[in-house]
Protein backbone atom coordinates (compact mmCIF):
# COMPACT_ATOMS: atom_id res chain seq x y z
CA UNK A 1 0.00 0.00 0.00
CA UNK A 2 2.71 2.73 0.37
CA UNK A 3 4.22 1.80 -2.66
CA UNK A 4 2.82 4.77 -4.70
CA UNK A 5 3.26 7.15 -1.89
CA UNK A 6 6.30 8.27 -3.08
CA UNK A 7 4.92 9.34 -6.22
CA UNK A 8 1.90 11.35 -4.98
CA UNK A 9 3.77 13.01 -2.16
CA UNK A 10 6.73 14.35 -5.00
CA UNK A 11 6.79 17.68 -5.06
CA UNK A 12 4.73 19.60 -7.72
CA UNK A 13 3.58 23.04 -7.74
CA UNK A 14 4.34 26.15 -9.75
CA UNK A 15 8.08 25.78 -9.53
CA UNK A 16 8.85 22.91 -11.17
CA UNK A 17 6.45 23.72 -13.87
CA UNK A 18 7.92 27.12 -14.08
CA UNK A 19 11.39 25.67 -14.65
CA UNK A 20 9.69 23.70 -17.95
CA UNK A 21 8.17 26.75 -19.48
CA UNK A 22 9.79 29.89 -18.33
CA UNK A 23 12.65 30.71 -21.41
CA UNK A 24 15.89 32.20 -19.79
CA UNK A 25 17.36 34.90 -21.63
CA UNK A 26 20.13 34.10 -24.07
CA UNK A 27 23.44 36.17 -24.65
CA UNK A 28 23.60 37.99 -27.80
CA UNK A 29 27.64 38.76 -28.68
CA UNK A 30 29.03 40.86 -31.72
CA UNK A 31 29.15 38.63 -34.53
CA UNK A 32 31.73 38.16 -36.86
CA UNK A 33 32.88 41.92 -37.98
CA UNK A 34 35.49 40.50 -40.80
CA UNK A 35 39.20 42.22 -39.65
CA UNK A 36 37.95 44.78 -37.23
CA UNK A 37 38.93 44.89 -33.63
CA UNK A 38 37.74 46.87 -30.53
CA UNK A 39 35.13 48.54 -33.06
CA UNK A 40 33.42 51.59 -30.67
CA UNK A 41 29.50 51.49 -30.22
CA UNK A 42 27.26 54.78 -31.27
CA UNK A 43 24.06 53.92 -30.72
CA UNK A 44 21.79 51.31 -28.67
CA UNK A 45 18.74 50.97 -30.32
CA UNK A 46 17.13 49.52 -28.02
CA UNK A 47 16.11 48.99 -23.75
CA UNK A 48 15.18 46.50 -21.55
CA UNK A 49 12.03 45.53 -21.73
CA UNK A 50 11.65 46.21 -25.58
CA UNK A 51 10.20 43.36 -27.63
CA UNK A 52 12.11 42.87 -30.77
CA UNK A 53 12.01 40.63 -33.71
CA UNK A 54 14.17 38.45 -35.92
CA UNK A 55 16.72 41.01 -37.69
CA UNK A 56 15.96 44.45 -35.91
CA UNK A 57 18.69 46.35 -35.61
CA UNK A 58 20.28 45.92 -31.70
CA UNK A 59 23.28 48.16 -32.14
CA UNK A 60 25.27 50.30 -33.85
CA UNK A 61 29.51 49.42 -34.79
CA UNK A 62 31.66 52.21 -36.35
CA UNK A 63 34.77 50.93 -37.73
CA UNK A 64 36.98 53.62 -39.75
CA UNK A 65 35.39 52.35 -43.13
CA UNK A 66 31.65 51.38 -42.41
CA UNK A 67 28.91 51.57 -39.79
CA UNK A 68 27.48 48.22 -39.14
CA UNK A 69 23.83 47.67 -37.33
CA UNK A 70 23.76 44.37 -35.42
CA UNK A 71 20.53 42.06 -35.91
CA UNK A 72 18.32 40.54 -33.39
CA UNK A 73 19.31 36.81 -34.01
CA UNK A 74 15.65 35.78 -33.02
CA UNK A 75 12.21 37.71 -31.89
CA UNK A 76 11.84 37.88 -27.90
CA UNK A 77 12.18 40.96 -24.70
CA UNK A 78 15.40 42.72 -24.02
CA UNK A 79 16.45 42.10 -20.70
CA UNK A 80 19.62 43.19 -20.23
CA UNK A 81 21.88 45.19 -21.64
CA UNK A 82 25.77 44.87 -21.11
CA UNK A 83 27.37 47.51 -23.19
CA UNK A 84 26.94 51.08 -23.52
CA UNK A 85 27.58 54.02 -26.10
CA UNK A 86 31.27 54.50 -26.47
CA UNK A 87 32.49 51.08 -25.49
CA UNK A 88 34.59 48.94 -27.73
CA UNK A 89 33.67 45.83 -28.54
CA UNK A 90 35.15 42.62 -31.05
CA UNK A 91 33.87 39.24 -32.06
CA UNK A 92 31.91 37.80 -29.06
CA UNK A 93 31.38 40.57 -27.09
CA UNK A 94 28.68 39.75 -25.42
CA UNK A 95 26.13 43.07 -25.96
CA UNK A 96 22.62 42.23 -24.18
CA UNK A 97 20.41 39.55 -23.08
CA UNK A 98 17.23 38.69 -25.02
CA UNK A 99 14.67 36.72 -23.18
CA UNK A 100 12.78 34.67 -26.64
CA UNK A 101 9.76 34.76 -27.58
CA UNK A 102 7.27 31.71 -26.98
CA UNK A 103 5.77 32.78 -30.51
CA UNK A 104 7.70 30.79 -32.86
CA UNK A 105 10.83 32.80 -33.31
CA UNK A 106 12.17 31.18 -29.95
CA UNK A 107 15.19 29.23 -29.99
CA UNK A 108 15.39 25.79 -28.70
CA UNK A 109 17.20 24.63 -25.46
CA UNK A 110 20.52 24.82 -27.46
CA UNK A 111 19.69 28.15 -27.88
CA UNK A 112 22.64 29.80 -27.04
CA UNK A 113 24.86 28.14 -29.50
CA UNK A 114 22.29 28.77 -32.35
CA UNK A 115 21.81 32.20 -31.29
CA UNK A 116 25.67 32.77 -31.78
CA UNK A 117 25.31 31.13 -35.19
CA UNK A 118 22.55 33.28 -35.99
CA UNK A 119 24.08 36.49 -35.76
CA UNK A 120 27.23 35.27 -37.06
CA UNK A 121 25.19 34.70 -39.92
CA UNK A 122 22.50 37.48 -40.03
CA UNK A 123 25.39 40.26 -39.18
CA UNK A 124 25.21 43.48 -39.83
CA UNK A 125 22.10 43.85 -41.73
CA UNK A 126 23.15 47.54 -42.62
CA UNK A 127 26.69 48.43 -43.44
CA UNK A 128 27.42 51.79 -44.63
CA UNK A 129 30.42 51.99 -46.13
CA UNK A 130 32.51 55.60 -46.44
CA UNK A 131 34.80 56.42 -49.14
CA UNK A 132 37.38 59.26 -47.63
Amino acid sequence: PGGDRALRDRPRGAASHDRMSTAEAIAVEVPDIGDFDEVPIIEILVSAGDEVSTDDPLVTLESDKATMDVPAPFAGTVRDLQVNVGDRVSQGTPLLTIEPSSNGGSPSAEAPSQASAAASSACCGMIRIFRH
